[in-house]
């Protein structure tokens, strides 16, 4: 319920800030993501920071082999690396927010870094490639980085419409390629 709640708290947002333009969407799970995050990266820095004390007690005692020891901290070490890698590799596409400058038709879109920051990139609609078949945690691709938004997030709809292109289609799904296409295009469905 307070998910439902904070969400919809964020759609009805809106801020402008002149640099960036006005804010079109916000994820609803860069808190989850956030958290996560940091829980993976400092489990990892804790785990890393156990192994000398762990490979010191199993390798003065006796009971435990040296082949267990090995395998035990190797297994160990690679999960704590690991982890925090195979995160990343998933939420790394994740959309946080994305704002539009209606002057210049540009989006500026924020994604998390490995390190938990933000991270910008500017792009305008026309650099913005829509996959036929999608990949997964895919909705878009920017300079060929794939990006996930969830369409329902959007507070203005005709911002994620020319973000996807949808704005140059025709009534039937056809890129339009010049006005007077988009002109008659218009006037039949008016008919």
């Amino acid at each position: 319920m307070r998910t439902i709640g904070s969400h919809l708290q964020l759609r009805t947002m809106t801020s402008t800030n002149d640099s960036q333009g006005s804010l079109v969407y916000t994820g609803n799970l860069c808190s989850q993501i956030k958290m996560l995050k940091w829980f993976s990266l400092t489990t990892s820095v804790l785990g890393l920071s156990v192994q000398p004390f762990l490979w010191k007690s199993f390798s003065t005692s006796t009971s435990f082999g040296s082949s267990f020891l090995i395998s035990f901290t190797g297994t160990t070490a690679a999960m704590v690396v690991l982890t925090p890698v195979l995160v990343n590799l998933v939420t790394k596409r994740y959309v946080t927010q994305l704002h539009f400058r209606e002057d210049d038709k540009t989006f500026v879109l924020h994604s998390l870094s490995f390190f938990n920051r933000k991270k910008t990139t500017e792009f305008k609609a026309e650099q913005v490639n829509v996959p036929a078949i999608t990949g997964p945690f895919t909705t878009f691709t920017v300079f060929g980085r794939p990006f996930f938004v969830d369409p329902l997030s959007f507070n203005d709809m005709s911002a994620y419409e020319h973000l996807m292109g949808y704005d140059k289609l025709d009534a039937v799904g056809r890129p339009l390629e010049n006005k007077d296409v988009k002109q008659s295009a218009t006037d039949s469905s008016k008919s």
